[in-house]
């Protein structure tokens, strides 16, 4: 059993590690301007609420170089687990269970790394971090 998971819970950071290993999609870490990462125009502000902080396409996974390592470790959990298994159209972040999921990402992500995680807290707890 893995440090701090009730027993038969998915340890999703060891899933996401197995699927990055497993992917053909390149993996960059980009700017917040990126054209990709700010394809909707969510990072021209100051925003944090709206910020785009991943994106996925059919070859590449972009994570913002901007985050934090906690916000980075939630962030391409999230991508993997969420848009990995998916093709054009990418419609994972509207289902129900991708709330979930993010929900299970911030509570497995260890107490030394959440400090670093402001963005994924804001998104996923709400709040100013």
């Amino acid at each position: 059993m893995d440090k701090g998971l009730e027993s038969g819970e998915r340890n999703l950071f060891r899933e996401a590690a197995a699927a990055y290993d497993a992917t053909d999609r390149e993996v960059l870490y980009v700017d917040r301007l990126d054209k990709w990462l700010n394809a909707s125009g969510a990072n021209d502000d100051d925003d944090p609420n709206t910020n785009a902080l991943g994106r996925t396409t059919d070859t590449r996974i972009r994570i913002g170089d901007f985050l934090g390592r906690g916000d980075v470790m939630a962030v391409s959990t999230h991508e993997i687990l969420v848009h990995g298994p998916e093709t054009w159209p990418y419609l994972g972040d509207t289902y129900s269970s991708t709330n979930r999921l993010n929900a299970k990402i911030w509570a497995q992500l260890p107490g030394s790394f959440q400090g670093t995680a402001p963005m994924w807290q804001l998104k996923v707890v709400g709040g100013n971090p």
